[in-house]
């Protein structure tokens, strides 16, 4: 049932956004005169006013408030807040003021009256009187805030919401500000006309068969619409307290590892405790169990949480977690619990700016891949620093495009050396096949590297590359900016000590012979050997890959 309300919601939303944004483009033409705006308008016109259309704004609204009202009635307590929140629901509610004054202008005037509504007759009638003017421009202002944060936060749990979000930021701000410039500037050349034009007022009003009976009507179809809404709202708010006063008598404990403990009412999300205890917890969908970021770990009292819905069993199964891994925005506890957050806000910020992470810490079956630059200590020793970080970023940067370029996942640059994931969504076989075609690419990216830096360096860079595929422990590891993702485990080791044997025997790359087969290497033209790595009782068979030729 929570999946199909939030499902409701989404859809509902993006319906109204729809339809706002065409209204929103006519009244931007304004800008360009009231002649563009009427023209703009009446190209509208035909989606505005189709049946469709007619029909399915109501039921949008419709649907769309009643999902707020459900919303707000599972809500014990408005302390747990976010300022996010607190502006999306305050605009949500005010909104509705506003669009009944609006549909009553307009439904009004065409279906009770049988007038023909157009621009140059709101402006004439509405535009100089200050109570209709801050109405016109209070209804933009909160039609761009409800709907721009509605977008933006149901965007940001999108993995392709990092390379477009400036631009999607762009747009959201910049949509309402044209229409509230096309709205100022139609209403000025109104007035202008108006003033200039004696017979123009006259003119507008009997070409829109305007009525007499107009104003009165409108004032009261809105009146009492108005008033059908506050008492709607201050119903559900009535309810919302008596069910909060009832449940705050029934108050429970949640814990976190440092010691920190918060009573909240009985019935309310995990999510809402942090809140409540202005504990940093990520939320990049603001609670609305779009994302996984606040998910937590229940040490104590899983049994004491109501058991998952749908949704939240969708979001969760894509980390292969246990029960007691929970959404902290949709578990609600009904008795004492102790959590351990999964995710810091830092680390979640770093996913919405880019990062790729999308694990909770959990043993995985991974190709990893280190390479390192031969004699670096020796060339860095007789070079300004300045020429050493440039050739060094210059190497890091053709480096890492190519691994990226095969789906791997780059770890972490340590020195001159790299440290890369291959399979942690595509499965082993072809993490494996990704990780020796990058390390094929690799030479030849480094062949044309030296060409480039022939003046600059005395010899050209060559480097080593170990390969092992194996289980290691993968998660989010570090401090505050420094947390990534990464692996750590035997794999990971015998991947660096296959890289640094490449300097003993002479080759290109070694890599396991585990690599070669996931990956389904031939290796009649490679040279097999074992080799017994340090701390390892058992040799351990590997193919040798000498320096290709230049191409």
């Amino acid at each position: 049932m929570d999946r199909l309300i939030q499902t409701a919601r989404i859809l509902s939303g993006w319906t109204i956004a729809f339809i706002l944004s065409l209204h929103l483009a006519a009244h931007s033409a304004g800008i360009f005169g009231l002649e563009a705006m009427e023209t703009v308008g009446e190209a509208f016109e035909e989606v505005v006013r189709s049946p469709l259309s007619t029909w399915i704004l109501p039921l949008a609204l419709c649907i769309h408030f009643v999902c707020a009202f459900n919303a707000l009635l599972r809500r014990y307590s408005f302390r747990s807040f976010t300022v996010y929140q607190w502006s999306q629901y305050v605009s949500g509610f005010l909104l509705p003021l506003f669009l009944i004054g609006h549909f009553a202008t307009i439904g009004i005037s065409r279906w009770v009256l049988g007038m023909d509504i157009d621009y140059e007759l709101v402006f004439l009638e509405f535009w100089g009187v200050p109570i209709d003017t801050l109405f016109l421009v209070s209804l933009l202002a909160l039609a761009g805030v409800h709907v721009g944060l509605g977008i933006w936060f149901y965007l940001q749990s999108k993995e392709w919401f990092v390379f477009y979000k400036t631009y999607i930021l762009f747009i959201l701000v910049l949509t309402p500000l044209l229409a509230l410039l096309g709205v100022i500037a139609g209403g000025r050349e109104a007035s202008q006309r108006e003033h200039n034009l004696p017979n123009w007022a006259e003119q507008v009003r009997s070409e829109a068969h305007y009525s007499q009976d107009w104003e009165e009507t409108r004032e009261i179809g809105s009146g009492l619409a108005i008033a059908g809404y506050l008492s709607i709202l201050g119903l559900v708010l009535s309810i919302r307290w008596v069910v909060g006063r009832r449940a705050q008598k029934q108050s429970i404990t949640v814990s976190y590892p440092d010691g920190q403990k918060v009573s909240m009412t009985k019935g309310s999300t995990l999510l809402e405790a942090s809140n409540l205890a202005h504990i940093a917890h990520a939320q990049l969908c603001q609670g609305h169990g779009r994302c996984s970021t606040c998910r937590v770990y229940v040490a104590e009292g899983e049994e004491l949480l109501e058991p998952m819905d749908e949704a939240e069993r969708a979001v969760l199964s894509r980390f292969r977690s246990n029960t007691n891994i929970r959404l902290a925005c949709q578990a609600r506890a009904l008795g004492n619990c102790r959590i351990d957050l999964l995710i810091s806000p830092e680390l979640a910020s770093v996913q919405a700016s880019g990062g790729k992470q999308r694990f909770i810490s959990e043993e995985k079956e991974i190709i990893v891949l280190f390479s390192d630059i031969r004699g670096f200590t020796q060339f860095s020793e007789h070079r300004l620093p300045y020429d050493v970080v440039f050739i060094l970023n210059r190497y890091f940067q053709e480096m890492g495009r190519v691994i990226e370029k095969h789906g791997g996942y780059l770890d972490k640059f340590i020195g001159d050396g790299t440290m890369a994931i291959f399979g942690l969504s595509d499965g082993m076989e072809k993490g494996a096949n990704q990780a020796l075609k990058a390390t094929e690419q690799m030479a030849e990216t480094l062949h044309k590297l030296n060409s480039e830096l022939t003046s600059d360096l005395a010899e050209p860079l060559k480097i080593g590359v170990g390969v092992h595929a194996g289980k290691a422990i993968v998660g989010e590891m570090g401090y505050k900016s420094a947390l990534t993702l990464t692996a750590i485990g035997d794999t990971v080791n015998t991947a660096s000590r296959l890289e640094a044997m490449t300097k003993e025997v002479g080759c290109f790359m070694i890599c396991s012979d585990l690599v070669a087969q996931l990956a389904g290497l031939d290796c009649s033209h490679l040279t097999s050997g074992e080799l017994l790595l340090r701390g390892k009782s058992t040799p351990l068979k590997v193919w040798y890959t000498p320096y290709p030729a230049p191409r």
